[in-house]
């Protein structure tokens, strides 16, 4: 039985031979969870589709042009889009983030009031989300909505887990705090 990482090892050695189906496994696989972290980010769908496939170009580009061992594809994926959002507010400015709409997706079926009420409070936390810092918001949205660990984190941000456990603990805290100064605004 192959470890994942040697799945992965195959993977890029099949993308640099030219297998074009062999990035469609990856960019399949993590396509979803990129636009996801990056909506988190830049709250545009829109602008969240267009960083979501120039990371990915990015990352086929890199692959196919290096010749070391990529220890961690994930990383380096999610190092990328973290990049594409940086260079974006550079050249955007930060003011769009608090222009750019929220987008909440697509609903189950629920009964209205259920549909609104839901609405009311992911845009609550939505923008409670976008009170805290870059950093601390990114760790909130990669640890508690993307399920990954301190570890991978600290890859993907280069800290150390420690100094990762830290920030989820206090953006954690500040979010709660906010969430709860917010909450007597709620019906």
């Amino acid at each position: 039985m192959e470890t994942k990482n040697e799945e992965v090892q195959q993977i890029v050695t099949r993308i640099r031979s030219g297998d074009h189906d062999a990035f469609g496994v990856l960019y399949d696989a993590w396509v979803r969870p990129i636009y996801r972290f990056i909506f988190f980010k830049v709250r545009s769908r829109e602008t969240a589709e267009d960083l979501t496939s120039d990371c990915f170009l990015k990352v086929f580009q890199y692959i196919k042009k290096t010749s070391h061992t990529i220890e961690n594809l994930r990383a380096l994926v999610y190092q990328t889009a973290r990049n594409n959002v940086i260079d974006y507010y550079r050249a955007h400015g930060r003011q769009r983030r608090q222009e750019e709409a929220a987008d909440c997706g697509h609903e189950e079926k629920r009964t209205i009031e259920e549909t609104i009420d839901r609405a009311m409070e992911m845009e609550r936390v939505n923008e409670a989300l976008f009170q805290l810092k870059d950093e601390w918001r990114e760790v909130i949205v990669l640890h508690y909505i993307e399920g990954y660990s301190h570890q991978e984190i600290a890859e993907i941000v280069g800290k150390s887990p420690g100094a990762v456990r830290v920030t989820a603990h206090r953006a954690m805290d500040a979010l709660k705090k906010i969430l709860a100064q917010s909450g007597g605004n709620k019906k």
